[in-house]
């Protein structure tokens, strides 16, 4: 992250603190191809299929659907196909149905390093991008994970033992944690996403990609789409309801006041009203049970543990011309040297906040978007006030969701965002953080 002198600060964790793309070559698809036919045409019925737990059935059942929304039906020969930025520390594991090259192998993959099919040697990125195929024999998750994290190639820094980092996880194409399926159920898989960060990130495929989670055991849908790759940004519709934004409002409302900053070590002393003229209020989880319950719903929509979240959700009041200007909601330690109880408990930086998922409780006709000024890698010109890059329109019981780290657990610069002013006049613009962290909080 640059070290810039007049860099506005993150906001503090807690209460008391705190162009749409423009290339597009610059679009990347998940590298992978799933073989959903040859799927189809698998015995549904096999002893395999009912040795297994229910979980891992209804996995396996699901599992050509996922893979068709992975990749959205995208030909090989789709010059799309072999587009950059790659998505560091994802990596994308395609079974691969003819038999292995040795009897010893039982399991044959190609694994798309970094989520790509274009081959790269890229300084500072380990491994090399691009696909690889492997074959080995494993017969229990532990060797699993030990070969084909060493055939692959994935990179594990020095902080994973140190304890800092975390170990990397293996997920279904939907975010579902494997690492305790049976190796049988592992076998079957079309697709598995490795993340070296340890948590899932939703694999974004390509901007104007829409994809549907299912929520709760209703099912009811929330549709994610994708609105930038680099950083990976989302929108999230519907998210709320008319009811529940009511509600929040109700509870904020009374206790709304100025609302602070972070201070970097370079900007101590300095007035918060230099970067942020919103006020706020930290709405507590337990201030009613809908709280909580939407709370849930974002933990089945992220795939990341509720332990995982902070305990309280930041609501944002802006009135017209309050704005806040770009600053990255990831806690660079480089800007905290001299907080040394901060870097302590934040693992020098390896426990951080993985993603943001920010409410819009209001329409705003004019003014008042999220705004990213480096969205599709567009180089900054480290103006923090103007409003620039990808901008994000508030629309009543949406939110955007994006990522402060990549998949790989690295901050990620890209991330820089920011309030743009409110211009309607009479108009307030609610909102609320939700912040969720790569450990737990």
């Amino acid at each position: 992250m640059p070290k810039k002198a007049k860099r506005p600060p993150a906001p503090m964790p807690q209460p008391t603190s705190r162009s749409t793309p423009w290339l597009i070559s610059l679009v990347p698809v998940l590298a992978v191809i799933v073989s959903v036919v040859a799927w189809q045409q698998q015995q549904p019925d096999t002893p395999t299929r009912r040795a297994v737990s229910p979980i891992a059935s209804e996995l396996l059942s699901n599992t050509p659907a996922l893979g068709t929304v992975l990749t959205q039906d995208i030909d090989a020969s789709d010059p799309l196909w072999r587009h950059m930025p790659i998505q560091q520390g994802m990596h994308v594991i395609e079974r691969i149905d003819s038999a292995p090259p040795h009897p010893g192998a039982s399991m044959r993959f190609r694994v798309y390093r970094h989520a790509t099919n274009q081959t790269i040697h890229r300084k500072g990125i380990k491994p090399d991008t691009g696909p690889i195929d492997i074959a080995f024999a494993a017969d229990s998750m532990a060797e699993f994970r030990r070969r084909l994290a060493s055939m692959a190639g994935f990179h594990v820094a020095p902080e994973v033992a140190q304890g800092l980092k975390q170990v990397w996880q293996l997920y279904s194409a939907d975010g579902e944690p494997l690492d305790r399926m049976p190796m049988d159920v592992i076998r079957e898989l079309p697709i598995m996403i490795a993340m070296e960060g340890g948590k899932w990130v939703w694999p974004a495929v390509a901007v104007g990609f829409k994809r549907r989670v299912s929520i709760g055991q209703t099912g009811s849908a929330i549709e994610l789409e994708t609105l930038a790759l680099r950083p990976l940004v989302l929108r999230v519709s519907p998210f709320l309801t008319d009811e529940e934004i009511e509600l929040i409002l109700g509870l904020a409302s009374p206790h709304m006041a100025d609302s602070p900053v972070s201070l970097m070590d370079h900007d101590k002393g300095k007035a918060a009203t230099e970067w942020r003229t919103s006020s706020q209020y930290f709405l507590p989880s337990s201030a009613h049970p809908a709280i909580s319950k939407i709370r849930t719903r974002a933990q089945q929509l992220l795939r990341v543990p509720l332990d995982h979240q902070e305990n309280a959700i930041q609501v944002l009041r802006y009135r017209e011309a309050e704005k806040y200007d770009a600053h990255n909601d990831y806690f660079d330690m480089s800007m905290y040297k001299s907080q040394t109880a901060m870097v302590k408990a934040y693992d020098h930086g390896w426990k951080n906040r993985l993603l943001t998922l920010f409410w819009y409780m209001s329409d705003v006709p004019e003014g008042g978007e999220t705004q990213f000024p480096r969205a599709g890698g567009r180089r900054f010109n480290g103006n923090y006030a103007e409003c620039q890059g990808l901008k994000v329109r508030p629309e009543k019981g949406s939110a955007v969701l994006f990522y402060s780290l990549t998949a790989s657990g690295d901050l990620d610069d890209f991330s820089l965002h920011g309030g743009c002013p409110v211009l309607s006049k009479d108009t307030i613009k609610w909102a609320a953080n939700q912040w969720v962290w790569n450990k737990r909080f």
